[in-house]
């Protein structure tokens, strides 16, 4: 039920589905429960090589809104990065590979239970590849020709052009540190680095003009558990993650004339989480409340000139393409919350037959309020044979960037200014919601 696209969407790099539902931004990616995806749900964040796996002892995949635990944007599904644990002895793994088409890849883990109140665990990687030629494999699509404007200028004649790019890089850090029997500090980052003309065919871009895309991710945390007894757990979170399209970051194409276009976007995520479990004889009761407090500069129009991070974005001074700097660029910076509380029962009802149910609340700022029920059913009917039926709700709010994204050029100035293409931003775009009710026969 999933479907990766690779080389299609020029920030994204890929595009996936999940059971039928397109978007980066409809499922999230957690590691040990703590989320590492983009905080503001960018649909342009890379999913690939920037999400690195060496540290991993297992990958848990929940589809569709089957919990009320992970919030309301859980849209298609989870995926779980379950890490390794750290014991007494040491660990350190390394790894080096290579492969055709410039890839190369590297690796490190260092971990070590050093006594009873303190334990490490250090790691990185770094991965790089020049890709295949999509323009060998697929001359038809990708002709060979003069790079030309809208009005058939020849930028570059195809004697001088530059050959096919689709080089791409990504590398991580990321740092746990387990402080006593109760507390836990950890620390994620991850970069990708990508032709923004990845997939584009040759009669729109100039692989030449060095358009690329730097997506950062970076997240910390702090965790501290408590078990009071056989029946009562508690467990709080605190964490910032954050999401930056870098200022370098920038398009060379026909919709930019073949000039360079920097773009901009950041989105970042404050949370809050307190969490109580109930474990009784045959059920498993957990109550639980969030608070996300989120910043946002949008996806910025083309811009003349990079961002600068030094400047509010009231302070940039940058003028829409094509107006002779007569029109200036509106930037948008946006800050809301999101207060959310749920509860979910899990029952073991004998050694065959388990249910779940959940419910969730959250009072979006710009959204208000929205409920989202959550039930299952598991019945394993032999050894080999499990059926399910599964329901559950979620609510999709639309982020920063669908909302706000704005983009194109001027090619007359007068009354009124025309413009031959413009994306204007859509600040009362409404939020997606999904059902599901499902029945699987294993």
């Amino acid at each position: 039920g999933v479907d990766v696209l690779n080389h299609v969407q020029a920030e994204a790099k890929n595009r996936i589905t999940i059971r039928g539902i397109t978007g980066n931004n409809k499922f999230i990616i957690l590691k040990d429960g703590i989320r590492i995806s983009s905080p503001t749900g960018e649909p342009i964040m890379p999913v690939g090589d920037n999400f690195a796996l060496y540290d991993v002892k297992q990958v848990e995949v929940l589809y569709g809104p089957a919990s009320a635990l992970y919030g309301a944007d859980a849209f298609t599904g989870v995926i779980n990065l379950v890490t390794r644990p750290i014991t007494e002895q040491w660990r350190l793994d390394s790894n080096i590979s290579s492969g055709e088409f410039g890839t190369y890849r590297m690796n490190f883990n260092i971990a070590k239970r050093v006594n009873d109140a303190f334990a490490f665990s250090l790691g990185g990687h770094y991965f790089e590849t020049t890709a295949s030629d999509l323009t060998k494999l697929y001359p038809q699509d990708f002709p060979l020709t003069d790079i030309k404007t809208f009005g058939g200028g020849v930028v570059t004649p195809l004697a001088a052009r530059a050959p096919y790019a689709g080089d791409y890089s990504a590398w991580g850090t990321t740092a746990k540190l387990e402080v006593g029997p109760h507390l836990t500090l950890g620390w994620n980052q991850s970069m990708a680095s990508n032709r923004i003309s990845e997939g584009d065919q040759n009669t729109f871009t100039d692989y030449g003009g060095r358009g690329r895309n730097n997506t950062l991710l970076a997240m910390g945390y702090a965790k501290y558990s408590q078990t009071f007894n056989e029946h009562w757990d508690l467990n709080v979170q605190a964490n910032y993650s954050r999401y930056e399209q870098l200022p370098e970051s920038k398009f060379v194409n026909l919709f930019s004339g073949y000039g360079n276009a920097f773009k901009y976007g950041l989105g970042e995520r404050l949370q809050f989480e307190p969490r109580v479990t109930l474990n009784l004889e045959k059920h498993s009761v957990v109550l639980g409340a969030s608070y996300e407090n989120y910043h946002a500069i949008p996806h910025t129009q083309d811009l003349g000139v990079p961002y600068d991070t030094s400047k509010s974005p009231s302070q940039q001074g940058q003028f829409h393409p094509g107006s002779a700097g007569l029109l200036p660029i509106q930037f948008f910076q946006l800050n809301y919350y999101n207060l959310g509380a749920y509860s979910q029962v899990q029952s073991d009802w004998t050694d065959r037959l388990t249910t779940t149910a959940g419910l969730r609340y959250d009072y979006n700022e710009d959204f208000h309020g929205t409920v989202n029920p959550r039930a299952g059913i598991v019945f394993k009917a032999t050894e080999a044979t499990t059926v399910k039926m599964l329901y559950g709700r979620s609510f999709l709010a639309p982020s920063a960037f669908q909302r706000y994204e704005n983009f194109g050029s001027f090619g007359a100035l007068g009354s009124p200014t025309t413009s031959f293409f413009f994306r204007i931003p859509n600040p009362n775009l409404k939020p997606e919601e999904l059902q599901t009710l499902e029945l699987s026969l294993t």
